[in-house]
């Protein structure tokens, strides 16, 4: 696993005001922001691309994520609610339903938090053939 460091995140940065405009150097900067635990900076860059590019699933899933991890439960499940209706597949679809169920249960949800374990989960369709994997 790579670790991030100063000169990293130093390019980072200096490809961001290089061109502002970039959302996917905006989301690489916020990445190695959350890596470095500078959540707030993090914050900061996922909003931009999230400006700058309202559909992206990857910033409100990773921004979810982010908040997830610092246990700001009803922000975290804004941002899953958000990507849900962005999900670019099926498999996406699952694993966001999974978060959504734990920050409803962290937020004193549990039956709701339960019905989006049981029911959304595995209500999905699977990516692939049962056994895929083993061919």
């Amino acid at each position: 696993m790579r670790r991030p460091g100063a000169r990293g995140l130093a390019a980072c940065r200096a490809a961001v005001l290089a061109h502002p405009d970039s959302a996917v150097l905006h989301e690489t900067l916020a990445l190695e922001l959350v890596a470095m635990q500078l959540f707030d900076s993090a914050g900061e860059h996922y909003n931009e691309v999230l400006r700058l590019d309202p559909q992206s699933f990857t910033a409100r899933y990773n921004l979810g994520l982010m908040l997830e991890f610092q246990r700001r439960w009803a922000e975290s499940l804004a941002a899953f609610e958000q990507a849900l209706a962005l999900t670019p597949d099926p498999r996406s679809d699952q694993t966001v339903a999974w978060h959504i169920g734990v920050t409803r249960y962290h937020l004193g949800y549990e039956e709701d938090a339960l019905r989006w374990f049981r029911e959304e989960g595995h209500s999905i369709r699977p990516t692939r053939p049962r056994g895929a994997l083993l061919e």
